[in-house]
């Protein structure tokens, strides 16, 4: 569920392996449920890349981001997804995020939550586009989480803004909120953090309490 920017390198290896004659392509994705790191933007755009290999995927994620999150969300979600593809560039990313990977340092985690609370406020008034973004925004706030004691030591080398609540116990209340979803709307509700099965119940529980303050 961490960002993992490799969005802007599925075209490329689509084509490759349609240069190659490859017949068959199996992508695994975030199965274990909802939730799952850009998961619907990456099902639909390799969908659309296996029916036509030679499509602008750059284009096609545009259409998606639009589509699915709506037009003013669309625009800081996309810079966004380029933010972490530039900060991750030549980077080694691996299947799981590796410890100290280059897209998830305060400096880009912080650029990162502003984005993504532009596009929520972009989406405010839509329930479902709304539930859509706050949904999406989740690897990032799981980023701080996890890694909320050596972030917080990179914000105060750099001189920098927090973009979060000071408590790091009221920011999981509020990841559990967004996990907990929308009524009626099954597909908001998120349960599983990874594939080995971390539960977001599990995950949170380390959170109880606040950490010493740090001047």
């Amino acid at each position: 569920m961490l960002p993992h920017p490799n969005w802007f390198t599925l075209g490329a290896d689509v084509r490759l392996f349609a240069k190659y004659n490859v017949c068959g392509v199996f992508s695994e994705g975030a199965y274990q449920g909802w939730g799952g790191e850009m998961g619907e933007l990456r099902a639909w755009t390799l969908a659309q890349l296996f029916w036509n290999p030679q499509r602008d995927d750059h284009a096609l994620i545009r259409e998606f981001l639009e589509g699915y999150y709506g037009s003013a969300a669309a625009k800081p979600i996309l810079r966004y997804l380029e933010l972490e593809y530039g900060a991750a560039s030549g980077a080694y990313l691996g299947c799981y995020t590796r410890p100290n990977a280059p897209h998830l340092t305060f400096q880009v985690l912080a650029e990162a939550e502003r984005l993504w609370r532009q596009a929520e406020k972009a989406a405010a008034g839509d329930v479902e586009l709304s539930a859509r973004v706050r949904q999406a925004h989740l690897p990032v706030r799981l980023a701080f989480l996890r890694d909320w004691t050596k972030l917080r030591a990179e914000c105060r080398e750099q001189n920098g803004a927090w973009p979060l609540s000071e408590s790091r116990k009221e920011v999981a209340a509020q990841f559990a909120a967004v996990c907990e979803g929308v009524p009626g709307r099954d597909w908001t509700r998120v349960t599983v953090l990874n594939e080995p099965g971390l539960t977001v119940a599990k995950f949170l529980e380390q959170f109880n309490v606040d950490p010493p303050r740090v001047p």
